[in-house]
């Protein structure tokens, strides 16, 4: 088994809802979190987190160190995936098929990995994506 699919019962949930290009942010409500993208803009996320402090976890299986991917996540918090082209958004499944790899087939970054466990959906972040 993946080494990130063993660390998923830690990780802050994804709850699927993607970003609003009309969103309107209220001027009194400080936008907490962090945005990122792939390379060439098709997969952005938004991480709502106040905890700057996190530390990139690396995984060592082949997959992921082909991706020089290191994964960030938090508990109890929420992500905004926004997919423009949907034809360009690959997800790749290894090993015991627990975990799903969110890759944009135009520029080949792995942005985000995704995991059902129990009913619950949880979600880290590449953070050479944010």
């Amino acid at each position: 088994m993946c080494a990130c699919a063993k660390q998923f019962k830690t990780l802050g949930r994804q709850q699927g809802r993607a970003l609003s290009p009309q969103r309107i942010e209220l001027p009194w409500v400080p936008d907490m979190g962090i945005r990122g993208r792939c390379t060439c803009g098709n997969i952005g996320v938004h991480w709502h987190t106040v905890d700057y402090s996190v530390i990139p976890r690396m995984c060592q299986c082949q997959y992921c160190t082909s991706k020089a991917a290191a994964y960030v996540s938090t508990s109890g918090t929420k992500v905004d995936i926004l997919i423009r082209k949907t034809g360009k958004h690959r997800i790749h499944r290894q090993g015991t098929k627990t975990a799903e790899f969110h890759e944009c087939a135009n520029c080949n970054d792995l942005v985000f990995v995704t995991a059902r466990i129990d009913g619950d959906l949880y979600c880290a972040l590449n953070s050479n994506c944010l």
